[in-house]
């Protein structure tokens, strides 16, 4: 399994064999008339291979608590619940805990030099990435009072320390051979007659 931590970590869940088949069966598709169906078919059935290790993963960042000594911390992010719309309206926004949720992503990459499928913290706000990933090592956050760095402040969150890798580890063998069964289905029928499949 690779283990590396760009934008907030990532869980690398196929063994060799597995990305050398990934890699033959994005080439083989790109040849076929109904490549692109086929495609974003065999990318949607490898998501729900790794959906239930990616429902967990989004539990447990929904279920991260914090704690501090200090009365402005970064727990009003994490309980955040409107935010205010480019057009001036106000809906329903995401604290801390449910933007690390929202932002974890199925990434599928079938490239010669990174094939893959990995399970990352992807969200569009970088700061929520490289907290996720700060919690993941320490178990703690360090941050500026309301943005002022000449004050930090130091918040503790209880059992978040390993909470990505952690979760990840306990479903490596189910979700290795999940995705390898779907894989191993889409090679037969990469090398059938050309057709929609159903």
């Amino acid at each position: 399994m690779g283990r590396q931590s760009p934008r907030g970590g990532q869980l690398v869940y196929i063994e060799e064999d597995s990305v050398k088949a990934l890699q033959a069966l994005g080439a083989r598709l790109k040849e076929r008339a109904d490549g692109k169906y086929l495609t974003k078919q065999m990318n949607k059935d490898i998501r729900k291979a790794a959906t239930p290790l990616l429902n967990d993963l989004k539990s447990a960042a929904r279920e991260l608590q914090f704690e501090s000594s200090t009365a402005h911390t970064i727990t009003s992010r994490s309980e955040r619940k409107t935010k205010m719309t480019k057009k001036g309206k106000l809906k329903a926004g995401r604290g801390l805990r449910q933007e690390m949720a929202f932002g974890l992503r199925v990434q599928i990459n079938k490239s010669k030099n990174s094939a893959g499928i990995r399970i990352r913290l992807a969200s569009k706000d970088p700061d929520v990435n490289r907290l996720g990933s700060v919690l993941n090592r320490k178990g703690e956050i360090k941050h500026p009072l309301f943005g002022n760095k000449d004050f930090w402040y130091v918040t503790k969150s209880p059992g978040s320390q390993n909470w990505f890798y952690g979760t990840g580890q306990k479903h490596l063998p189910a979700t290795r051979k999940a995705i390898e069964r779907t894989l191993n289905d889409w090679v037969a029928k990469a090398i059938s007659p050309s057709r929609k499949s159903s």
